[in-house]
């Protein structure tokens, strides 16, 4: 009993490292990146954010955590706020917008974060600073000289489009799109070459829409393709340039953002895996207060039993609490063994120890075994067309397989129903279907039956830790194989497990 305990407290502690060690990836991937960047829940309080980001708040990075992003504004820019965000929740697409404070300028982006079934849980932010461009642009409408001045001096590409010529395109754009200024002078649409062929459309809507032909404004994020090959993510955006209320020429800023979409993916992935590894934690914690249970609260009873009343009972009648002390302990170790399995698939440390099996013998020596351990008679059905079929692979993974799809065709048919068992093989790979009669797996838990601690709704009262199939998922994939599943609701389950004849390494 101690040894299961522990046992259990160890997989749990692996899970929790899990969790940490995402946690802190995630902390040390935002504060790597210059810009602020922070992580709101759906209510607009912080779950994590940057240096920077605290900086910008003007407080202590661990008391911002926790606090409602809403309370640092001024009710009015609150609710402006407060409604950027409910966009992102409700459209689930991504918002910018622009906005400034005390004489800086600031571009805001707003980015959903969704849960495995497609629901808006958070939104990541990143604010980025554009003062240097937006004083060039003003000083373009004062004085086209200081406008030179500074547009060579900064990083973003900078031209100025009069019709259908560019006047003036800065130096930024040889660095950032690796083509020569020449180029785009002799053809002012020749940077649409270089779009990306699946952002290419978006684009040339965007400059043949209203917004952009009477009043001069153009907003689009696109991938671009240099010509030594790589792709940049570029963000351009236009203004016009207006005299006597007439746009006598538009303004455009190009800012290469591939290092911000990059952050964007790798948070987005960190966020997505802490999600997983929560709800993983949760289902944890629910299975083996469920499962643990029952069998403890028998031991303890029995236990409980035998001493006061077990000098007084017959010995059929102490056998019988005896028997039942057995199999509660019997579930339990049933159950660790395959946490145990499962953290170590985890955690990578399974290693494959190669032998010779011949398959058939082994197949016919895990049915005995289930019909001697199983309670319901049922009958188990093999079907091969040769003798012998030798295999080279993992036994204890194969067993693992096997031993936990056929248990469960069993564990779920009626004592009426058959069991089928159907070898296949050809000179590189032999495919065991295992086909039962029972109760089916629901449609809406298909997507989701190998993962751990997921069981079928329609399980009932029927023992089971959510564990076997992931078990069986990983085992298949370390032993280079292939499952598939097909059911039908109270018509039974098949599985089908292709591996290969002799395993590589």
């Amino acid at each position: 009993m101690t040894n299961t305990i522990k046992n259990n407290l160890h997989s749990g502690k692996f899970i929790a490292e899990k969790l940490w060690e995402t946690e802190e990836s995630l902390r040390v991937l935002m504060n790597s990146n210059p810009e602020a960047v922070f992580i709101l829940d759906t209510e607009g309080n912080f779950i994590a954010a940057n240096e920077k980001t605290a900086q910008r708040f003007g407080k202590p990075l661990e008391d911002l955590i926790g606090t409602n992003v809403f309370s640092y504004l001024t009710p009015e820019l609150a609710k402006s706020r407060k409604e950027k965000v409910d966009e992102v929740i409700h459209t689930g697409k991504p918002v910018r917008f622009d906005d400034s404070r005390n004489d800086r300028f600031f571009d805001n982006y707003l980015h959903p974060v969704f849960d495995s079934d497609g629901n808006v849980i958070r939104i990541a932010v990143w604010v980025i600073e554009f003062t240097e461009s937006k004083l060039a642009v003003d000083a373009l409408k004062a004085s086209e000289e200081k406008f030179r001045e500074l547009a060579e001096n900064i990083e973003d590409i900078f031209w100025i489009r009069k019709d259908n010529e560019i006047i003036y395109v800065s130096p930024a754009y040889e660095t950032i799109c690796g083509k020569s200024c020449e180029s785009l002078y002799e053809n002012p649409n020749s940077f649409l070459e270089a779009t990306h062929p699946d952002d290419l459309q978006q684009v040339i809507s965007s400059l043949n829409s209203d917004q952009y032909t009477k009043e001069g404004l153009f907003n689009e994020e696109f991938r671009i393709i240099r010509p030594d090959g790589t792709i940049k993510w570029i963000w351009a955006k236009t203004f016009p340039v207006k005299k006597n209320g007439e746009i006598i020429r538009t303004v455009g800023i190009a800012e290469d953002i591939s290092l911000r979409k990059e952050y964007e993916e790798k948070i987005n992935e960190a966020l997505i895996k802490e999600k997983e590894l929560n709800d993983l934690k949760s289902r944890f914690v629910s299975m083996v207060s469920h499962e643990f249970r029952t069998p403890l609260g028998l031991i303890l009873s029995s236990t409980e039993l035998l001493q006061n009343y077990g000098d007084k009972w017959e010995k059929d009648k102490k056998e019988e609490m005896f028997e039942k002390i057995k199999k509660a302990v019997d579930n339990l170790t049933g159950l660790m063994k395959d946490i145990i399995v499962l953290n170590e698939e985890e955690s990578g440390k399974i290693r494959i120890t190669l032998t010779e099996i011949d398959f058939i013998s082994f197949v016919n020596e895990l049915i005995e075994e289930i019909k001697i351990s199983s309670q319901e008679n049922i009958s188990i059905n093999f079907h091969h067309s040769v003798s012998s079929l030798k295999i080279t692979t993992d036994k204890k993974l194969l067993r693992q397989i096997f031993l936990n799809l056929i248990s469960n065709a069993v564990k779920f048919s009626s004592k009426k129903n058959n069991v089928y068992i159907n070898l296949t093989s050809d000179q590189s790979v032999f495919t065991t279907e295992i086909k039962d009669q029972g109760i089916g797996i629901p449609n809406d838990d298909l997507d989701n039956i190998f993962e751990p601690f997921i069981r079928a709704k329609n399980t009932g009262e029927t023992k089971g830790s959510g564990l076997g199939l992931s078990i069986v998922k990983r085992a298949v994939e370390l032993l280079n194989g292939e499952i598939k599943v097909k059911s039908k609701l109270n018509e039974g389950t098949v599985f089908t497990v292709s591996l290969p004849i002799k395993h590589n390494d």
